[in-house]
């Protein structure tokens, strides 16, 4: 099993469908404006730490480290860091939600303090 870290410095390369999860930080964040693009970057950037690894029937599984149950499969490693990137959004979104203090800090975006 091959394990391989894909670092992607184009945030351009990274799309997310994301919608969903903006109408839901709508509501929290009614009050106040809510940063939709620093949790975009949040999430790039945490995707960009993943490992990946090529199964034994040549798909892509990767994981970041400290994102519990933060996990993406595909057929190439380019396809699960950016459904890595979708995932680690919407994980934040929910956590951000519930008010879970316990985002890893990313490239010093602290997420926790929203």
């Amino acid at each position: 099993m091959a394990v391989m870290t894909i670092f992607n410095d184009s945030p351009q390369d990274m799309e997310f469908d994301s919608s969903s999860d903006d109408e839901r930080l709508a509501t929290i964040a009614a009050d106040k404006p809510f940063p939709y693009f620093t949790v975009r970057r949040y999430a790039h950037l945490a995707a960009k730490q993943a490992v990946i690894e090529e199964t034994e029937v040549g798909t892509f599984f990767g994981r970041i480290d400290g994102f519990s149950g933060v996990w993406a499969e595909g057929e190439s490693a380019e396809t699960v860091i950016a459904e890595l990137a979708d995932v680690v959004y919407g994980w934040a979104v929910l956590k951000i939600e519930d008010q879970d203090r316990d985002l890893p800090i990313v490239a010093d975006i602290n997420l926790n303090v929203i």
